[in-house]
């Protein structure tokens, strides 16, 4: 889970970049193309500036009088401009605005065969980006000088150091940049407010949801928010909160309707206690009673045990009784009438004490 959250991206990071990277990719398209189409531009803008200067030079000393001396006003007129113009005669320089490091005209220089052959024999102009001047590359545009004879006299030329091009190409191309880094950063800006927008309600909510899960469950949730899509978030986590609220509260009644029964329990569970320690102390009393009991029918075993040995030696007195009274009767037949009677008076006496003894048995047994 830990690793899962160090290879996380957060949602601002997430906004940012996916509102800055096709930003950037096509700023930088756009920069590079804008840029190609103001070099060309710019150098075509150059081209047609210097054919018109050098058009305009042709044309002003077209049938201008070469012997005289030499007015260089309109050759100086464009040096502020940082164009400089020259004349030729022929293949010479016959008036130029070109110094040498020295300050000096280049006047009586030759142009090259190239640019003679072009010009100067074919009648024709001649542009190019690359011509080396006194160790200067210079942007150029020739045209012939014709006279209104319609012969061609001379050259035209029109020329712009590449330098002076180039400083403005790297100024447009630095407008460029800064445009687009000036549009760039405003984007990124409006980005990050628009992040912070979404994302502080949504921490404030990752807030409320880990309150939530530590059982803060009566706080309120008071989130704004202007998305739609993070106001349903809210709406869902306050209902969120509402059901577990609900959840607790039964919870919790529950609970104490649990307290409130576990005191019935342990109430009844001491008296339950109580009880049984009086059913212990019953027992006890009745296993002393029983034992007591116990010991009385022993008693009154051995007094049964005593009884029967008395009937026994009772029973052995008659039995010498009666053979006393045989004895009487053979002595004396006289006696025969009382002594028949008192046999049967000791019959019937004797069966009196069987009955007696069966019954002492049988509550003996009883018992």
């Amino acid at each position: 889970m830990k690793k899962d959250r160090k290879r996380s991206i957060n949602f601002l990071t997430i906004i940012m970049l996916v509102g800055l990277v096709p930003l950037i990719s096509v700023s930088s398209i756009i920069g590079i193309s804008a840029y190609n189409i103001l070099v060309d531009e710019v150098e075509s803008a150059t081209e047609h500036n210097l054919m018109v200067a050098a058009e305009g030079l042709a044309n002003y000393y077209a049938n201008y009088d070469l012997s005289g001396e030499k007015d260089r006003t309109y050759i100086d007129q464009f040096v502020n401009d940082d164009i400089d113009l020259t004349l030729y005669v022929g293949d010479e320089r016959y008036m130029t605005s070109i110094k040498d490091a020295t300050g000096n005209r280049i006047e009586g220089t030759k142009a090259s065969d190239t640019i003679v052959t072009k010009v100067l024999r074919n009648a024709e102009s001649y542009h190019s980006t690359d011509t080396v001047i006194e160790g200067t590359k210079y942007f150029t545009y020739y045209v012939p000088v014709i006279n209104s004879s319609g012969v061609v006299i001379g050259m035209a030329f029109a020329g712009e150091k590449h330098e002076t091009v180039l400083s403005v190409e790297q100024h447009l191309t630095n407008s460029i940049v800064i445009v687009i880094i000036s549009g760039v950063i405003s984007f990124a800006i409006l980005c990050f407010l628009a992040a912070k927008v979404i994302t502080k309600p949504l921490k404030a909510i990752v807030a409320k949801a880990g309150r939530l899960a530590d059982g803060y469950v009566h706080e309120p949730i008071v989130v704004k928010s202007i998305a739609t899509e993070t106001i349903a978030i809210i709406d869902a986590m306050s209902s969120i909160q509402r059901n577990l609220r609900a959840i607790v509260d039964s919870i919790g009644m529950a609970a104490n309707n649990i307290n409130s029964e576990m005191d019935t329990v342990d109430s009844a569970t001491d008296n339950i206690a109580a009880t049984s320690q009086e059913i212990s102390t019953t027992m006890g009393e009745l296993a002393n009673a029983t034992q007591s009991m116990a010991e009385n029918v022993q008693n009154v075993n051995a007094q049964i045990i005593d009884i029967g040995e008395d009937i026994n030696v009772m029973a052995n007195g008659t039995t010498s009784l009666y053979n006393c009274s045989m004895e009487i009767q053979e002595a004396s037949s006289s006696a025969m009438v009382s002594l028949g009677t008192m046999s049967k008076s000791n019959d019937v006496s004797k069966q009196a004490i069987e009955e007696i003894v069966e019954q002492i048995s049988t509550t003996a047994k009883a018992i």
